[in-house]
């Protein structure tokens, strides 16, 4: 089958458009004319809508009982269930079919173990269908009401789809983290498949390929010859990959843009007829997760956004303080760099804030590191007058899902979240009081299931308690 058929995951040749013709349903019996009825399996997941559909350019490999193998062919076009018809059958009772971009010369079948090929290379020409050249699918052929028929050709791969916005993609490399093969000739054991099991394949020796390389076809590519920018599907052989999938972006030079892997430190699973989809684009390097954390206590005596700027009253333009990020993708260390903002809004004296020495009544005893201290006196907080707030960055491709912060002195204080600081609030919330023993804490997780507040945008965290605060750190985490 080709395009757009490949609807199922792992692959059956599917067509693109959908199904408009019924297939034959009474066959005129031809002396040596050998017909058998296939139909395709669809997705756990589906893909952009459609029937699974047969191309009358469709090949069908089927084995008798002692493992001879025919080619089949069909005159049967964008059909669900198609009739495959061949002269050259022999007396034996079929038993088994396969499907694949292996030359028929080299498809061999062993007790039900049958030789296919998921292609390493994949053209493809639309956005909504997995590349022709990936189709793999095999099936037991069984006789029912004087007819022999494979209800359901079963997928040998599952399919992956990445998405990204540059518009110099030529290609699209994906590669196993640990060198596991992604594609190339296996031996699939169909009783496994069948009840199953998920080592239902075995590499060939030598013919593993541990990448695949996609690339631009038909609709899916612009007259200079790379992706129009979209999301598209790759299939892949079904297996847990130990380090994930590398999947790197290749300029017409060869060159490489940039190069992000999905699953290196937990590993990645790859089920057999379904689609995971990679919810962030091949464009964003960074990871599903982000934890910062902010410690203005700590043992370097350090303030980890720099020196603060001697400000007097503020209200809405505050100060911005740039935080390196250090985090570990794929085995690397790396960085970004978020801004964080600062107002102590109307508020008496001028002290703004400071980098200064904690007390011991603030938490524990006194041992010289610093805290951040906000204006040391009252905060006017009270509503429309501008009170202090912390201006969280935002991350492309990121909510922001919890705010952890933890107080040292006195009682407990007010805060919410707002999209702007003298907005209306998102969330709302109360820190404990802090004591000698235990500093207060105040926690914003939507009760647990995650704020999941607008991907990209920046959150004003605005303290609405009329007096002064202590800071010991400040926990933030992003994720998709």
């Amino acid at each position: 089958m080709k395009k757009v058929c490949f609807l199922l995951l792992a692959a059956v040749s599917l067509c693109a458009a959908s199904c408009v013709k019924e297939a034959r349903t009474e066959i005129v019996p031809i002396p040596g004319l050998m017909n058998i009825s296939f139909s395709t399996e669809n997705t756990l997941t589906p893909l952009a809508g459609g029937d699974i559909c047969w191309k009358k350019s469709d090949t069908i490999m089927v084995f008798d009982e002692a493992d001879i193998g025919v080619k089949f062919s069909t005159f049967d076009d964008n059909v669900p269930s198609a009739t495959f018809s061949t002269f050259n059958w022999s007396d034996m009772e079929p038993a088994f079919a396969s499907m694949s971009g292996i030359p028929l010369s080299n498809a061999t079948c062993t007790h039900g173990v049958m030789t296919v090929r998921l292609s390493e290379n994949q053209p493809v020409t639309d956005r909504n269908f997995p590349s022709a050249a990936a189709a793999a699918s095999v099936g037991r052929v069984t006789a029912a009401e004087g007819r022999y028929a494979v209800d359901g050709m079963k997928n040998v791969s599952g399919l992956i789809r990445i998405a990204f916005e540059n518009p110099d993609a030529a290609a699209i490399r994906i590669e196993s983290g640990a060198g596991e093969p992604v594609a190339g000739v296996v031996e699939v054991d169909y009783a496994r498949l069948e009840r199953g099991d998920t080592h239902f394949w075995t590499e060939v020796k030598g013919q593993g390929k541990n990448s695949i390389l996609l690339t631009p076809a038909g609709s899916a590519a612009t007259g200079e010859g790379c992706f129009k920018p979209d999301s598209f599907y790759v299939a892949i052989l079904p297996q847990t990959y130990s380090k994930g999938l590398k999947i790197s972006m290749i300029d017409k030079a060869g060159g490489t843009i940039l190069t992000k892997s999905e699953g290196y430190d937990d590993g990645l699973t790859i089920d057999r007829n379904d689609i995971n989809i990679f919810e962030s684009g091949l464009d964003d390097t960074l990871p599903a997760v982000i934890d910062v954390v902010l410690n203005f206590y700590n043992e370097n005596n350090t303030n980890p956004l720099g020196t603060f700027v001697a400000v007097e009253n503020q209200r809405l333009e505050g100060e911005d303080y740039t935080y390196v990020h250090h985090y570990v993708q794929g085995g690397e260390e790396k960085t970004m760099n978020l801004v964080f903002g600062l107002s102590k809004g109307s508020a008496t004296g001028a002290n703004g804030y400071l980098y200064a020495p904690h007390h011991a009544s603030f938490f524990g005893t006194t041992d010289g590191l610093n805290i951040l201290n906000i204006n040391n006196g009252a905060i006017n907080g009270a509503a429309g007058t501008s009170p202090f707030w912390i201006r969280l960055p935002g991350i492309k491709g990121r909510s922001l899902n919890s705010v952890i912060l933890h107080i040292g002195n006195g009682s407990s204080k007010n805060m919410q979240i707002r999209e702007v600081p003298e907005g209306e609030a998102v969330f709302e919330a109360s820190s404990t009081a802090g004591s000698a023993s235990a500093l207060g804490t105040a926690t914003f997780n939507n009760k647990g299931a995650g704020m999941k507040l607008k991907p990209g945008e920046p959150y004003y965290v605005v303290f609405t308690s009329k007096n002064g605060y202590q800071f010991y750190d400040l926990e933030l985490t992003y994720t998709r």
